[in-house]
């Protein structure tokens, strides 16, 4: 049975169940919650929590949740969704420069600095040859070539000294945010309207847009003291039929394999450069973000500090801990099914050259 380590021993008339549900009321002031199918049996019935963050795409989350319906065998995992389609966009800026959403102009990068939007705006004001960073940590010399991202919420920060000398790239940053999309705005019915019978769900709906990885912090901090396992997907993904049982039992195989080793393992796996290759495993160099399945230690030391932006999952694989070991399971058990990510070009991208699927999926 989960056990809250912070207050059981305080609260020894408490129940994990209880504490959890007063740490999940906590978080209604920053979004409307939605509980299905969750009774203090059931709870104690979980030793893992599943995040998954959602924002906008109302197909692939409906074909995502689909195969979620499809694919989990037992009662063993608490879904978390934390959905943000209707989220109020922030108005917040930096003096000097201009919030521009949903674009943002690969090349002519001056450096990118690994830390929160507010310290790269530090490093940006003392930098004279920077006219704009974006909220992945780069700074820009130039602006040239625009990349329009419809429906996203990206941001990039442009000085308005340099705005007010091109008025062709200030046109561009009004252009680019347009009202959303039909088939962005109904994602939000898609994640209300979903009711398995044998899952049990709490909806998180944000009132103010962040960002995915603030989702992730959300959901992870919230299952943090109560769960064995902390598991995240992205909402375009399909899976196979008991793939989070699969991802339990590689993880103990690889542990038991590697006793006191910290392990961050996923059910995707996009060629990355291999340190070591087992039967049901493999341990690689890096790791995507698309599905991560860990201890709560584990994300504490490694990878909470990282959720600050979109580039988090980078900070995972770039951080050389040698003590930390990242695992795929071989094959994949997880595919990506977006037609693109955020920077990459059109068409298929970011797919696991491994999966089969196994006649499982929601369609």
């Amino acid at each position: 049975m989960p056990v809250h380590p912070k207050t059981h021993e305080a609260q020894t008339d408490d129940f994990p169940y209880a504490l959890f549900m007063r740490d999940l009321e906590a978080l209604s002031g920053r979004f409307d919650i939605a509980v299905h199918n969750l009774s203090e049996e059931r709870f104690e019935e979980c030793n893992s929590i599943l995040v998954i963050p959602t924002f906008g795409r109302a197909s692939y989350v409906r074909e995502c949740l689909a195969s979620l319906e499809n694919t989990l065998v037992n009662t063993g995992t608490l879904v978390c969704i934390v959905d943000e389609t209707d989220a109020a966009i922030p108005t917040d800026t930096f003096p000097g420069f201009r919030r521009c959403y949903g674009l943002d102009y690969p090349g002519n990068d001056v450096k990118c600095v690994r830390a929160p939007i507010d310290t790269v705006y530090a490093e940006a004001t003392k930098d004279r040859d920077c006219v704009a960073f974006n909220e992945n940590g780069w700074m820009k010399g130039a602006l040239e070539n625009p990349i329009i991202m419809p429906d996203s919420n990206f941001s990039v920060y442009i000085r308005e000294s340099f705005l007010a000398e091109n008025p062709l790239i200030e046109a561009a940053c009004h252009s680019a945010m347009t009202k959303k999309s039909e088939g962005h705005t109904a994602a939000r019915k898609v994640v209300e309207e979903f009711r398995p019978e044998s899952i049990s769900v709490i909806k998180l709906f944000k009132k103010e847009h962040v960002g995915m990885f603030d989702s992730l912090k959300i959901g992870f901090d919230l299952g943090c003291g109560y769960f064995q396992y902390l598991i995240n997907v992205d909402s375009d993904t399909i899976h196979n039929r008991g793939w989070i049982d699969r991802l339990k039992e590689t993880y103990r195989e690889i542990s038991d394999a590697n006793p006191g080793k910290p392990i961050i393992l996923s059910g995707f796996y996009l060629r990355y450069r291999l340190r070591e290759e087992y039967e049901n495993y493999r341990i690689t160099e890096s790791i995507g973000g698309i599905n991560l399945f860990m201890e709560p230690g584990t994300y504490s030391r490694y990878v909470e500090k990282h959720l600050y932006s979109v580039g988090w999952d980078w900070g995972i694989s770039e951080q050389g801990d040698e003590d930390l070991l990242l695992a795929a399971t071989k094959p994949s058990i997880i595919q990506h099914i977006g037609e693109h990510g955020l920077w990459s070009r059109t068409g298929r991208c970011d797919e696991a050259d491994d999966f089969v699927r196994d006649g499982s999926g929601g369609e």
